[in-house]
């Protein structure tokens, strides 16, 4: 970023010489050098050494916390006595919050670590965007252990100087916080090639909307930085007097902790990070037994879309945790005995074992060519009988071939038809059929008949030499789960560590009922997951759908408790236009694309449903099979332009996008393989959201690691052209970011608005919500209200302005 505006500076040391510089605000370096020398070589190489110490004052390095600090140099001695190189960018090294949240109040203190790389110490102005909806007091800064005094700005005046701010440096990004309070501080020294440690601390109101109060902290400043943090790690206790019920997280994948109904804890951490959001956290506090919570959106374009969330209380008496009956079927074929796979599923098995509830069952199947059965019946979970079950566990030897269809019927025949008792199966396999009953379809035949008491089947596949689609529809037909464990992964903890979030049910044979729907007025659809799992002590349940029409609605809650029925009815609102909770459609998008994909994956490719998983990813910027490389593809087709810049060598990056692309393709179609597996997991992945789970995450936290995974296998940095802000998705073409929903035919012409014109400042006036998205850049395409603006850095469209706005009007 460049401290000067977009006018060139012109100086002039002599009659004799003359020169011109502009600085490029975004990209750091010098757009433009003229030079009209008249003089000797001596005289232009020290007016050369001059224009470089002109650079190093005019640019401005940029230094992006849980804030923004702007930076410039402070250079010690006299230029151009002393020349400086250009100040590069400076980041935060490590970076830490630490949140104390009792009902209503938050305190926060977050701790950092800025580095300068410059050669000169620098001093900047430390911004803060305050959270929004909340009412900030007792904001303390230090740095190097000694406390600074600041300056909050409420929104109006803070709104001024974000705009200021902009004009200043010609770059948009700030725009992003323009609805925002501020608080703002002048930081000296911060050392050359040095780090400084900073840590400020704020206690606020956070706003309750029923049951549901709402933590914001900025995080996403950090997207501006030019290095990642090396450390970055969120740590959230609650402890209130009212018991916690729902906690949803819908970008960060969270790891959280419930001590007790009153207590829970937060965990983030991660390396070498740049987060593009804001972290957000819903918490939801209630006194009744299952918590309820919802969230809608709604932009009055299209149907709305909405999230439930399903969480059962933390503390419950023994007699409140369902007795279940559980059967652990485990592969010992020969297959096992490499990469110390049998080693790790009987570990895996002994401590699942040693978890059992004091009513339970249990009963453990072992199956290679031939099956053997720990005991004739289900066994008390007593400590006696989980001793022998250890041993015999102990004992199996990989050796044989495989038989899966004679192992489930064996588990299957322990259960009981009147039992009141959930029925579980929990099988782990590395290999396909190959002695017995070895077709596919066969064997799902006779599991389906055998499964008179509606048993759920928990698959874990091991290795790449599974049948994914039978491990599949396994999974799916007997109301269960499926997940892959490749062959450099850890088996026993990812058992475990299933286990222990379905060892505890609470509610079986749930139901979800939406009262009040009377077509055509109001209806909701395409509601997912399709069959509701059970619900278990320590989860989350997440269940996400579609809306037509408006109004306050019944929703009937049911299971079974022991055997008899438990219901319970909540209200909740589908609202004719609210666009706050911008999270929820793309939430629900990740699920009705990974059940195109499992219709696809299960039943072969057909243009529709094809059709619409493009649709969809394309909209929402969803990696899949079909749309991994379209984005940069088809762009030209769409808009006229290739999009880019990408890499270095765009033509690489694409064939490389396309094989990557092949090999989905390829792998949804295969039964078993490398890239059979990878597809399997992902679909189980992105399902794995509706599964019980200790908090939700939403779609955003999936699609990250989706993108990471891919820009490893490809070298393809895919988050430089695609960009999520909200619900919509942004296309980087050319130089121009363009909304996902932009149609050139549909919104043909655009409104041309000239970045930082009166008309620019204008719009923001009027559509606030368009700020977001103008941070994007200088040149940007974005729909609102069904018209289409775009904003040029180019003055020659100015006086265009107008004639484009009626017409598009019209």
């Amino acid at each position: 970023m460049c401290s000067s505006a977009a006018a060139p500076y012109t100086a002039s040391s002599s009659p004799h010489k003359k020169f011109l510089l502009c600085c490029e605000p975004q990209s750091n370096r010098v757009c433009q050098i003229g030079w009209r020398l008249q003089g000797d070589l001596l005289e232009g190489l020290v007016m050369r050494r001059f224009l470089m110490a002109g650079i190093a004052l005019l640019c401005v390095a940029g230094l992006y916390a849980n804030g923004v600090m702007l930076l410039r140099p402070r250079p010690e001695r006299p230029l151009p006595v002393r020349i400086r190189p250009q100040p590069a960018w400076a980041w935060v090294k490590d970076a830490k919050m630490t949140v104390e949240i009792t009902g209503q109040h938050a305190k926060v203190t977050v701790d950092e670590k800025f580095f300068n790389p410059n050669n000169w110490r620098t001093e900047g102005v430390f911004l803060f965007p305050l959270p929004k909806n909340a009412a900030v007091c007792d904001m303390s800064f230090w740095m190097n252990g000694r406390e600074y005094k600041g300056e909050i700005l409420d929104a109006t005046q803070a709104r001024r100087y974000y705009i200021q701010t902009v004009r200043r440096m010609y770059d948009p990004a700030l725009l992003e916080y323009a609805d925002r309070g501020l608080f703002r501080l002048r930081v000296f020294p911060i050392p050359p090639q040095g780090t400084v440690r900073v840590k400020f601390t704020y206690s606020l109101m956070m706003k309750r909307d029923g049951d549901l109060v709402t933590f914001t902290y900025p995080t996403s400043t950090n997207k501006y930085s030019h290095g990642a943090i090396d450390s970055f790690v969120i740590d959230i206790k609650v402890k209130t007097e009212e018991p916690i019920r729902n906690i949803f997280c819908p970008d960060y994948a969270v790891d959280v902790t419930r001590k007790s109904d009153k207590e829970a804890r937060i965990t983030f951490e991660a390396r070498k990070v740049k987060p593009e959001k804001d972290f957000v956290l819903y918490i939801q506090y209630s006194p009744n037994s299952i918590g309820f919570s919802s969230f809608a959106f709604n932009d009055t374009t299209e149907d709305g879309y909405f999230i439930m969330l399903i969480t059962p209380k933390y503390e419950m008496k023994e007699d409140e945790i369902l007795p279940k009956d559980i059967v652990f079927v485990v592969d010992t074929s020969g297959s096992m005995r490499w990469n110390n796979k049998m080693e790790q599923a009987k570990k895996a098995l002994t401590l699942c074992l040693k978890k059992l509830n004091r009513n339970d069952r249990f009963n453990v199947v072992a199956f290679s060519g031939e099956v053997r059965v720990f005991a004739d019946k289900l066994l008390a979970a007593n400590p006696a009988n989980i001793e022998k079950a250890i041993k015999w566990v102990e004992s199996l030897q990989p050796l044989g071939a495989t038989d899966v269809n004679t192992a489930l019927l064996a588990a299957l025949s322990s259960a009981k038809e009147k039992s009141q008792r959930p029925f579980m199966i929990i099988f782990l396999t590395d290999g396909e059929p190959t002695v017995g009953e070895d077709d596919p379809a066969k064997i799902l035949e006779n599991v389906a008949k055998a499964n008179r008491v509606r048993a759920r089947i928990f698959v874990f596949g091991i290795g790449s030499e599974v049948n994914t689609k039978l491990l599949d529809l396994l999974a799916e037909k007997n109301y269960g789960l499926v997940d892959y464990i490749e062959r450099t992964e850890v088996v026993n903890a990812r058992v475990t560590n299933f286990y222990n979030k379905i060892s505890s049910p609470v509610l079986s044979e749930l139901r979800l009922e939406i009262l009040g729907q009377n077509k055509p007025e109001f209806e909701v659809y395409q509601v997912y997951p399709r069959e509701l799992p059970d619900l278990f002590r320590g989860t989350q349940l997440m269940v996400v759908g579609r809306y037509h029409g408006a109004g306050v609605k019944a929703v009937r809650l049911s299971g079974k408790l022991r055997g008899k029925t438990w219901e319970q009815e909540y209200e909740v609102h589908f609202p004719k236009h609210d666009e706050r909770h911008d999270f929820v459609p793309r939430t629900w998008a990740v699920q009705r694309i990974a059940d195109l994909l499992t219709q696809i994956r299960l039943k072969g490719e057909k243009p529709e449903l094809k059709g619409e998983v493009v649709a969809l990813a394309r909209r929402f910027g969803i990696l899949t099979p079909y749309t991994s490389y379209l984005v940069m593809e088809d762009t030209h087709n769409r808009f006229g332009r290739p999009v880019g810049p990408v890499v270095e060598r765009p033509g690489i990056g694409l064939r490389a996008l396309k094989q990557a692309a092949w090999k989905a393709q390829e792998g949804l179609k295969k039964d078993k393989g490398a890239d059979a597996v990878r597809e399997a997991k992902k679909l189980a992945r992105m399902k794995h959201a509706m599964a019980p789970a200790a908090a939700s995450t939403g779609g955003g936290a999936f699609l990250n690691n989706e993108v990471k995974d891919l820009e490893r296998r490809t070298g393809v940095k895919v988050s430089r052209f695609v960009k999520t802000i909200g619900a919509k998705t942004f296309y980087l073409v050319g130089n121009t970011w363009c909304d996902a929903s932009y149609d050139p035919k549909k919104h043909k012409p655009t409104i041309k608005v000239r970045f930082l014109s009166d008309k620019y400042l204008q719009l923001l006036t009027q559509h606030p919500q368009i700020a977001k998205y103008l941070s994007l850049g200088r040149k940007v395409v974005v729909v609102v209200a069904g018209k289409a603006y775009e904003i040029v850095a180019d003055e020659s469209t100015q006086k265009k302005e107008k004639g484009t706005e009626k017409q598009q009007t019209k």
